[in-house]
């Protein structure tokens, strides 16, 4: 299922100054991962099948603005923004106990639709997978594309955004 599209306006959330405008920084990300592959027969079988083609909402941290979560009892995503050494966007993607399934770094703020490579190889001591691309978004790409092709905003409007290999995006909007 896709992120709905029910709003002509994204949800801001307090301020990550580092890497938005003041006032725009959004409440929620969407985190989906695409073509993660599970290592096998290298890892225990605690080892799930990672979670490709699905869409992880991440909320705002409540202490630090620039962090957004995910949090289940099955996975847990994180994002953030660093910067100290150098400013970093960082995606990791780790199951219930903690193993780990996906991690990409860009350097500095991403922009919206960036498509992360995985740098978790089955000789990662806690990897549970290898390979694969996720993308974040926001909201805004996909408001900017209905504006450019005359969708219109409603309640049953659908957007689902899957990144292809070569790191471009093509958007599915449905209701």
């Amino acid at each position: 299922m896709g992120q709905r599209q029910n709003k002509t306006d994204i949800e801001y959330g307090d301020d990550c100054v580092h890497c938005f405008d003041p006032g725009k920084t959004p409440k929620y990300l969407y985190a989906r991962f695409s073509t993660v592959k599970k290592c096998v027969p290298h890892r225990p079988p605690v080892c799930k099948t990672p979670p490709n083609d699905r869409v992880f909402k991440l909320t705002q941290h409540h202490i630090d603005p620039c962090i957004f979560t995910y949090q289940s009892a099955d996975w847990s995503v994180e994002f953030y923004f660093a910067f100290i050494p150098v400013p970093v966007s960082r995606l990791f993607l780790r199951d219930g106990l903690g193993w780990d399934y996906f991690y990409g770094d860009a350097p500095g703020c991403i922009a919206e639709g960036h498509v992360f490579t995985n740098a978790i190889t089955c000789d990662w001591v806690t990897g549970c997978s290898s390979g694969g691309i996720a993308v974040v978004t926001w909201g805004l790409e996909a408001l900017r594309v209905m504006d450019l092709l005359n969708i219109e905003v409603a309640k049953d409007l659908f957007m689902e955004m899957r990144p292809l290999d070569d790191g471009s995006r093509v958007f599915k909007f449905c209701r």
